[in-house]
């Protein structure tokens, strides 16, 4: 994720993803941020995903698939 503010390690967030060629929104994603690094004037974290109902995982396996 690329943010404007750092999140602490470990910290629990609820996100949702914009599917670009589905025209919608997943449902609430649960992650725990495991990793940031600076860039530039953003943050990136690195999250681990530690719910996503199945409709939601089989389009992100298919966004990483398709990157």
């Amino acid at each position: 994720l690329r943010l404007a503010q750092a999140l602490p390690a470990l910290a629990n967030v609820r996100l949702r993803v914009h599917y670009p060629n589905r025209g919608g929104e997943s449902r609430d994603l649960y992650a725990k941020v495991i990793g940031v690094e600076a860039a530039g004037d953003a943050h990136l974290v690195r999250v681990h995903l530690t719910s996503v109902d199945e409709t939601d995982r089989r389009a992100i396996e298919s966004l990483i698939g398709s990157g």
